[in-house]
């Protein structure tokens, strides 16, 4: 491992380089620095001196640092990237090259495509590959097909751009994926003729076929789900109840195919063909299990089944990186290197970032490596203590000496207890390891899952390898499987009820706002380092000579104290992400980039925040409230929220805000008067005052202060609501609240989705408008922002939230050259991404999403 990690560091210096992500770490070059001097000590260290390795090296950096713009620079011209018009709608034609992932209410299609057709235009041949979404849950496409897709709208995978926004574009690009798109109907899709698949295809498909027939005969749809997102990770049927209760339990990572899959199927292998083959040769070849070749031709037949189950899951990225691992290992006990198990992990890591180098950001590879590497290094530093191997001689190791654990004792019990504490310490190692990426990229933790996994790993690990296994015999006797079927549907009657119950508790799992960056150091040294302090004391404790009188400050003493340290500090910025955070005097209001919705954070010099919307993707495709509007909060280091507001009820307003109101704690909840009936925002003030918000209740003309800031509300008023019948049915967009935010001498102008009607009835009824700055209403749509409402509110800026091409056109033309009129600055969402107002109450500044 020593003699390679050299060049894995100057390739990973590169890789740090070249990806914005991670080279602005703590502050820019952090990370390429770090790694590149820990590349050079240890090339001092090892003396390389040959003109080889320093031509190496050089590469190594070199192809790291380009890693982002090769894809760019080597695309062909006929890409597809380099012909699509973002929105447009076009023909497309392409050949089917995975199976489609079904759905409930939808169908996605991986496509190579081969032709691209413009309204007006010739057709062009393209390349590349794209992802359609047809949006019904039937089809009879395969594996193969040739298809035509008629007025498919096409985009580039687009990030929403917020700080601590999900890196959506680099997913879809580590995934092979360069473009998406939709089609509502079934009829604008075409089976054009079907293409011959290779001889594997074929028979995966086969096997993929009788697997899914299996399971969905002998269970019912939650078990057969279920079943079928553990063995070939197809959770797509899933209900979302039980993809809830697994996430929120910490088992979710049974349901994706993972390095533990795949070592399940080469454990059990193992186990079934060890004893058989220890049988034989005692038998024929004695001499073969006094060498030890039994151990060996046992692991030599792990590849096979660990191979097949790889081609059954398909060509998934999180797949092909667990498959690596398990394979490099089973090599390295062919080749008596057990103990070099870190050398196999070394490799497979430098293999799959010289084949996929943005794989490193991704949230599967730092689990995978993250879980695996951990477990190795305690189990290294807590379970193999190095020493004079004489002086240990007829001593138990520690680990030997828990509750319960006797050396002569060989029975059930005692074998149940050893795997009880073997299944504890590895659970335990994965979940230390996997603890920063569950914070930093998804923001939730689970108290219960060291719990859950200590029963339900185990029983994981017969119940996967058993249903390939049945599987397997059903093509044989399928009365046979019927019966062994039973035995699997009564396993899995554990997987589908203990997880939800587990998850009813309160505190099962939670949400938390993400640590400062400097928190993973400290959290990376406690974890590193109080294993080695603790394998350093056990040695030094072994030693029997008498040593001299010590100093005060001794290497030892210095290390506690540093662990000390550090483990405070992981305690304290843990709980409190922001600390120290003190009042200023500084007003900031971010406009998120939520797509076609709207969302408002507003934080106030006392320190007191308000969240005015939520945005909203149409039935609800995306969860934008957790998602978008939830990560950019949590990375702010955000635990809750003071005040909330929903302006009106429409879709892209407030369905983030009713996810976010199960997920955060938020202080008050700021009401209307007079009261509306509407269905959502009823939902919505509900599940609030159930979760312990209070209501406070503002009317047409009422201010509140957040210390000297001031919010009024101008609309509506009882006079207006008197215009549209005294009951609406719902509050729409001219129902919106209108809002003046007053700071010193700053003014802003929130004005939810108002339409020209509200516009007029406004500046009839005299109120304030006339502000510094206006939130631009109802997304920029042509029967918003009048004329005369424009001049009566006077402003220097408008703020735009829109989604990037957007079906509504919104900001129109007309409104964008009615602001130009009126010689005022117009700030989109759609193209500049979050935009974050701050002022001191004395003048202003704008930052775009590049800004901040």
């Amino acid at each position: 491992m020593v003699a390679l990690l050299p060049y894995f560091l100057f390739y990973l210096t590169g890789l740090f380089a070249a990806y914005p992500a991670s080279h602005d770490f703590l502050f820019a070059g952090a990370l390429p620095g770090v790694a590149l001097a820990a590349a050079v000590w240890l090339t001092r260290q090892h003396r390389a001196t040959r003109w080889w390795q320093y031509f190496l090296f050089a590469l190594l950096i070199t192809w790291g640092a380009t890693a982002s713009m090769r894809d760019t620079a080597l695309r062909p011209a006929d890409h597809i990237l380099n012909h699509i018009e973002d929105g447009r709608r076009a023909d497309l034609t392409g050949i089917v090259t995975q199976p489609p992932r079904y759905y409930p209410d939808r169908v996605r299609y991986a496509i190579d495509v081969e032709s691209l057709h413009y309204d007006g235009e010739e057709p062009v041949a393209v390349s590349g590959r794209a992802r359609i979404t047809l949006y019904e849950a039937e089809s009879n496409v395969r594996t193969g097909d040739r298809v035509r897709f008629d007025r498919v709208r096409l985009k580039r995978p687009r990030n929403f751009k917020n700080p601590g926004r999900f890196d959506y574009e680099h997913y879809m690009r580590t995934e092979g994926l360069d473009v998406t798109g939709g089609i509502s109907k079934a009829d604008r899709m075409q089976i054009i003729t079907h293409v011959r698949t290779s001889a594997l295809t074929a028979l995966r498909e086969r096997m993929l076929h009788a697997v899914r027939d299996l399971f969905d005969r002998h269970l019912d749809g939650d078990r057969a789900a279920l079943l079928r997102g553990m063995v070939l990770g197809e959770k797509e049927f899933l209900s979302e109840d039980l993809q809830e209760a697994f996430r929120a339990t910490g088992v979710a990572h049974l349901m994706a195919v993972s390095g533990l899959h795949i070592g399940f199927v080469a454990a059990a292998t193992y186990f079934l063909i060890h004893p058989l083959l220890w049988r034989l040769f005692l038998k024929f070849r004695p001499r073969w299990v006094y060498l030890g070749w039994t151990q060996k031709a046992a692991v030599a037949c792990c590849f096979l089944p660990v191979l097949l189950y790889m081609m059954l899951v398909g060509s998934k990225v999180s797949a092909l990186r667990a498959g690596s691992m398990v394979i490099l290992f089973l090599i390295a006990v062919l080749a008596d290197r057990e103990r070099s198990v870190l050398n196999a992990l070394l490799v497979a890591a430098f293999g799959i970032l010289l084949w996929s180098p943005g794989a490193f950001l991704t949230p599967g590879f730092q689990l995978s490596f993250g879980a695996v590497f951990t477990i190795l290094y305690l189990h290294r530093m807590l379970l193999q203590p190095e020493g004079d191997a004489i002086d240990r001689l007829g001593e138990k190791p520690w680990y030997r000496r828990l509750p319960g654990l006797r050396e002569d004792d060989d029975g059930i019990p005692a074998r149940a207890l050893r795997f009880l504490y073997g299944t504890a310490f590895v659970s335990l190692a994965a979940i230390l390891g996997t603890f920063p990426t569950l914070v930093y990229q998804f923001n939730r933790v689970s108290l219960a899952g060291f719990f859950l996994n200590l029963l339900l790993v185990p029983l994981a690990s017969i119940l996967i390898p058993a249903a390939l296994l049945i599987a397997l015999v059903s093509a044989l006797s399928p009365t046979l499987a019927g019966l062994l079927m039973t035995g699997v549907d009564a396993v899995l009657g554990v997987f589908v009820t203990l997880p939800v119950w587990v998850a009813s508790f309160p505190y099962a799992s939670f949400y938390v706002p993400t640590p400062p960056e400097f928190w993973l150091l400290l959290y990376a040294a406690l974890v590193l380092g109080l294993p080695a302090y603790i394998h350093g004391f056990y040695l030094m404790a072994r030693k029997t000579e008498e040593t001299p009188p010590q100093k005060i400050l001794t290497p030892k003493r210095s290390q506690a104290a540093g662990l000390a340290v550090c483990a405070v500090g992981v305690f304290v910025w843990w709980m409190w992400p922001q600390f120290p955070k003190f009042q200023s005097d500084t007003l900031r209001v971010t406009v998120l980039d939520v797509g076609q919705g709207e969302s408002v954070f507003i934080e106030f010099p006392n320190r007191e925040t308000l969240l005015i919307d939520g945005g909203g993707f149409y039935k609800d495709a995306l969860d934008v409230g957790k998602a978008v509007v939830g990560r950019f909060l949590w990375n702010r280091g955000e635990r809750r929220l003071d005040y909330l507001i929903a302006t009106h009820s429409d879709h892209d307003h407030i369905s983030g805000l009713l996810s976010l109101s199960e997920l955060m704690d938020v202080g008050h909840f700021l009401d209307r008067a007079p009261p509306i009936a509407d269905a959502r925002i009823d939902r919505l003030r509900r599940n609030l005052v159930e979760r312990g918000t209070r209501r406070l209740v503002l009317a047409p003309g009422e201010r509140r202060a957040f210390g000297e800031v001031r919010l009024t509300v101008l609309h509506p008023a009882p006079p207006f609501l008197r215009t549209v019948g005294l009951t609406p049915q719902r509050i729409d967009n001219d129902l919106s609240w209108v809002l003046r935010l007053d700071y010193r001498e700053f003014s802003l102008l929130l004005t939810g989705d108002i339409t020209a009607q509200a516009e007029a009835h406004l500046l009839a009824s005299g109120a304030p408008l006339r502000a510094d700055v206006l939130k631009v209403p109802h997304h920029g749509s042509r029967y918003s922002s009048s004329p005369a409402f424009l001049k009566a509110v006077g402003a220097k800026d408008a703020l735009v939230s829109a989604g990037y091409v957007n079906p509504f056109r919104h900001p129109h033309d007309e409104v964008l050259k009615r602001y130009e009129t009126q010689g005022t600055r117009v700030w989109r969402t759609d193209l500049h991404g979050a935009l974050c107002l701050s002022t001191e109450g004395r003048g202003w500044r704008i930052e775009t999403h590049e800004e901040l």
